[in-house]
């Protein structure tokens, strides 16, 4: 599909910090492309991953 979304667009979308129209923009296009929409799975499995890592790492040091 046309205009599909790089990478540091999505993870601005994941962020929250997109505004309404552009998020809306965002979503809908996620919904026709199966491109993107893969992509965007496979970015958010990354961020749980990291979140998951951080979150240990944090928890461990408010142990010590």
């Amino acid at each position: 599909m046309r205009n599909c979304i790089d990478e540091g667009v999505l993870q601005t979308w994941f962020d929250g910090e997109l505004t309404a129209n552009e998020a809306a923009n965002i979503t809908a296009h996620l919904h026709e492309c199966a491109r993107c929409a893969e992509g965007a799975r496979t970015l958010e499995a990354e961020n749980l991953i990291l979140s998951e890592g951080l979150l240990g790492r944090v928890c461990r040091n408010d142990s010590d």
